[in-house]
This record gives structure tokens, sequence and C-alpha cells, in this order.
């Protein structure tokens, strides 16, 4: 009986051990399937082909809007939207157009380049049209009403804000802080604050406006378009009743900040927290405003001539005039700088002009795109998605003075890498290159020595700028920079560094023991240098504890090791003989109050 079992145990046991097999074979090749698949469908996803950059422009004879591919011109197709297209703005995800017979705002996805959700009711003759880069709210210039609807977009509800007579033109700032509208009919113009949706003030001529070239320079003339420097600081209206485009500068508005009270200023005597330059003339019947991203150039449609003026803010005159299609209204700047691009309502055309300071074909139209009937592009029209970041940045000395950046490419449809640089922790970010797309390293030379940099590298296509890689930090140097100290001091030039670095070539470089110590610490040291920057409490701790330290390299470099051997001993001595009288004294107080008690 003990035998059959066995066996019977035994076969059983080889049976379940097949079937067991069996399993685990077919558990691991459905295993191998699934993740075979999941990897083919997620290796397009991690590198996003789909960044660039689209000019949509709507076309009010039409009811549609076409699509224009930034990189090739090409023709990408049309959305049917509403009737008397007008106003059109750009954010993240979404394209926003006023219908202006509907009084509707169409919202269409730009990823699947098709209308979301039913039209948004606004108030009457909605003209020009701004909307927060997250697509929270919408700002919407009702013409005829004389209000801005202010909508939140996520289920619609708006409230309607009075501003003054005949709202045509909205640009939000950069910080979306502001939302300024020009108000045609009475020659001002109106802040809102993105805050609070509320408005901040109205300004006008005479108003609130301190005249920094002449007090009978006209600040507003059936004010039309309307932009916002990158920067935030100016706004740039377009003149439509005497052919010029007003600066003025907000300024004093950052700067007060929560302090600013419009209480502190009188309305009409010709100072107020708003400064105006001299307005330039342009072309006749101007319309639009655009300004580079590098915050160089404005280039203004001038309707009535068919020209394009260029305006160098450097000196604030008109450096070129550009000839264009019949009818120019609407004008938008690729966020790379590169293109601006023309709409001709009288054409049904856009012209393409080359911005780029740095190309033989500058401020000439290279390209005329036919789009539809009576187009308009009042706003911003041009969008999309900026690549994907690179990743894996990492800095290594090269030379003495010379550091080495290295990154991973996660993009395949970039123009190229922008790489930024700073100076130690308390410097500040500046680009010092651009390299080509194919390009995934660059070497920074000609560096000062002794000196910590950190880096940042961006991918940009003609939609945008990436977001950065990781930040990668290297010094330059060989064997000669007192990291944890410039760390925690700020700079290799402050007073207690150079004491160390003093004490360090006298005392440490002189000898073996020495030597190994500044072997281990060159080695060691950089990262945790590194991190104590980012660590303001750990900063202050250490440079506490580096007090001693400082003091202790003081005597020895100004005494000797003798004497500073005798003043440090002196020193404990009369510390400790401080301790003791100081505790005896204690002590004979308190046997005192006893005794009193």
């Amino acid at each position: 009986m003990a035998r059959i079992y066995k066996k019977s145990f035994i076969n059983y046991f080889l049976i379940r051990r097949e079937y067991v097999d069996k399993m685990i074979f077919r558990r691991l090749i459905k295993i191998l399937l699934i993740s075979g698949l999941a990897l083919l469908y997620q290796a397009p996803s991690s590198r996003n082909c789909y960044a660039e950059a689209f000019a949509y422009i709507p076309n009010s004879g039409d009811k549609n809007v076409s699509i224009i591919k930034v990189l090739d011109n090409s023709d990408k197709g049309k959305i049917d939207v509403g009737a008397d297209l007008y106003g059109i703005a750009v954010s993240k995800e979404y394209l926003y157009i006023s219908n202006t017979s509907d009084d509707t705002v169409s919202i269409i996805s730009m990823s699947s380049n098709k209308k979301v959700g039913d039209p948004i009711s606004t108030g009457d003759s909605p003209r020009g049209i701004a909307a927060s880069s997250d697509d929270s709210y919408l700002y919407v210039a009702n013409n005829l009403a004389d209000t801005v609807s202010i909508i939140d977009i996520s289920d619609s509800s708006q409230t309607a804000l009075n501003v003054g007579n005949g709202p045509l033109g909205v640009a939000i700032g950069p910080y979306e802080d502001y939302v300024y509208v020009t108000n045609n009919s009475d020659d001002s113009l109106s802040v809102i604050s993105a805050t609070s949706n509320e408005l901040f003030g109205t300004i006008a001529n005479h108003q609130y406006i301190e005249y920094l070239n002449a007090t009978d320079d006209v600040a507003f003339d059936e004010p039309y378009g309307v932009a916002v420097s990158p920067d935030g600081y100016y706004i740039y209206v377009v003149n439509n009743g005497n052919n010029t485009v007003s600066i003025l500068s907000a300024s004093e508005v950052y700067y007060q900040g929560d302090d600013f009270d419009w209480e502190d200023y009188v309305a009409d005597n010709n100072e107020g927290p708003y400064y105006l330059y001299k307005p330039i003339t342009v072309g006749n019947d101007p319309r639009c405003v655009t300004v580079t991203p590098d915050q160089t150039y404005l280039y203004v449609t001038n309707y009535g001539d068919a020209t394009v003026s260029v305006i160098s803010l450097n000196n604030f005159a008109v450096s070129a005039t550009i000839s264009v299609g019949n009818g120019p209204y609407g004008i938008s700047v690729t966020p790379s700088g590169a293109f601006v691009y023309v709409v001709n309502q009288f054409d049904g055309t856009v012209s393409v002009i080359d911005s780029d300071p740095d190309s033989d074909t500058y401020n000439t139209v290279i390209k005329t795109v036919d789009v539809g009937d009576s187009p308009t592009g009042f706003g911003n029209f041009i969008g999309g998605k900026p690549p994907s970041a690179p990743s894996s940045l990492g800095a290594t000395l090269e030379s003495t003075y010379a550091i080495k950046l290295t990154w991973l490419d996660n993009s395949d449809d970039k123009l190229g890498y922008k790489i930024f640089r700073r100076k130690y922790i308390t410097g500040t970010y500046y680009q010092i290159a651009t390299v080509d797309k194919d390009t995934t390293s660059y070497i920074d030379s000609d560096l000062d020595v002794t000196s910590n940099y950190y880096y940042m590298v961006a991918a940009y296509n003609h939609a945008g700028v990436s977001d950065y890689a990781n930040e990668s930090y290297a010094t330059t140097g060989d064997d000669s920079g007192c990291f944890i100290a410039t760390a925690v001091y700020g700079s290799p030039m402050e007073t207690h560094v150079k004491t160390l670095r003093d004490f360090r070539d006298r005392y440490l470089t002189t000898n073996s023991p020495g030597k190994s110590f500044l072997h281990l610490y060159y080695r060691y040291s950089p990262p945790i240098a590194h991190y104590i920057e980012y660590h303001k409490i750990l900063r202050f701790i250490i440079r506490w504890t580096l007090l001693p330290v400082v003091w202790i390299s003081e005597l020895l470099l100004y005494f000797g090791p003798v004497l500073a051997l005798a003043i440090l001993f002196i020193s404990i001595f009369i510390i400790i003989g401080t301790v003791i009288v100081a505790k005896r004294w204690a002590l004979s107080g308190v046997e005192k109050s006893i005794r009193f008690c």
C-alpha cells in the first residue's frame, strides 16, 4: 500500500507539476505579450510627436477657421464655427473665438481641432477676447454693451463688468495679474485685476498718466488693438484715430505691489502710476499690434496702407515698413520669435514675415498663404504645444576653464535647445547658447576659475520652450574651490572664504596629511555644497559652525602656529575659568537664598 500510495503521489505530483509548468508558461507568455503591447503603446507617447505651432485664422465670411502649420506653412484644413467671427484667443489647450452676430464665444480643442460643447453667450457684439493660460477664465469685450464678460470656463458662469464706452481690444499680462481693455468710443484704457476679477481702474488722457515727453501728447485716440510686453511692465496701445502707438509703463504699479492705492494720486494733474512715452506715428488706419518675445520690436498692421510698421523698442522709432496684402488686420508672432503672421482681410490671405534678425530674409514677406473669406484674426491666433523637455542633464569639468553638459533627448519635433547658466547660488539665469536639434552636449568655455556654475536646458520649437531639464551643477579649477564655504557665504571672494582658502594654501597643501584631506574634500564636497545652497536654515547653521574654524584659521595665519596655539590655550583657559567662577557665583547665590528662607 505504501508503494502504491507513494507511486500515486509521485504521479500526481508529476501531473500537477506539468500542469503548473503549463500555467506558468502560459502566464509568462501572456505577461510578455501584454508588456510588449504596453511598450508599443507607450513608446510614441514618451516622445511628444505632435508638438508644433499652428496659426488659426478666423474667416468671418466663411464661418470657419483655417489652420496653418507654422513649420512649413501648409494648409491643415478648416473648422466650422459661427457667424461673423472676430476676436480670437489661444491658450494652453483651447482656442476661443467671438461671434459678433451670435453674441457668443465658440470653443475649439486644439488637440482634436473640433468644437467643444455649445457656444457660450456673452454681451452685445463681442469683439476682443483673452484667455488665462490655464483655461480658467475668458475676458470678452462686448462692444455695444460697454462691458467685459468674465467667464468661468469650468461651468460657463459669468459676470458682466462695466468698463468704458465701446470696449474693443483685450490683452492679458504674462503674469496673468492684469487684463487691459481698450475703450474705442471714449478714449480710455480699463485695467481689470485678474486675481479678483474686478475693475482695477480706468486711465484716460490726462487722467492717472504722467507724461514723460510732453503734456500735450495724446495717450488714447480711438484705441484699437492692445498688447503687453513679455515682462508685463509695458502696455502697447494702437490709436486708430491719430495713427499712433502709445507705450505706457506700469512699473510704478508693480513697484508698489500691495501698497498701491489710487487715492495717492489726483486723477487730472498729469501725474499718476502710469507713464506715457512719446507716441510713435505709424501708417494709416492702424488696427493691431504684437511684440516679439525678446521685447525688441513691435509689429503694427496699417489697415489703410497695406503695410506693417516695425517699431524698435530700443529707440522708440519705426525701423522698417513692410508691404503685405490688402487690409492687414490681425497680427501675431510665433512664441519662438521667428515669424510674424499678418491677416489680410480684403485678400483672404495671410502674409508670413521673417522676423529673425539673423536671417538673410529678415523683415520680408517669405510666404503668402490663402485662407478664407474676410479673415480677421483680432487677438493672439498662434498656438500649439512646445516639445517635451530634455532630461538627465549632467555637468562635468572638462578643463580648467570649461564645463561639459550632456542631456537626453525626449522629443522628435524640437528645433533645438536653449542653454541657461547662472554663477553661484545668488546668481540669475541667463541664456548663453542655442544648439542644433541633433546636439545633446555642449561645452561652456572661458569660465572663471574657482567658481560654481549651475545649468538648465530646454528644448524649443515655434510653439515655445519646453520645461527645463533637471538643474545641474559643476565647478571650475584644479582642486582649488572652497566649495562648502562658498555655498555657505555665497561667493569665493567673501572674507571668510578667503581666510579658509589662505589657511588651506599655507598649512594643508604643504604636507601629506593635508593633501590627503584636500583630495577627499574635493571629491565629496561639491554635491554637499550643492545641497547646502538650497537650504537656507542649513546654510545659517553651518555658517555659525564654521566661525570657530575661521577664527582659528585667522589666528594661525596672522600669528603663526606657536603664538596661535598660545592664544588659543589662553582663550580656552579664560573661558573655562569664567564658567567655573560663574558656576560658583550661582551656587553661592542659591545657598544664600536657602539660608534666607
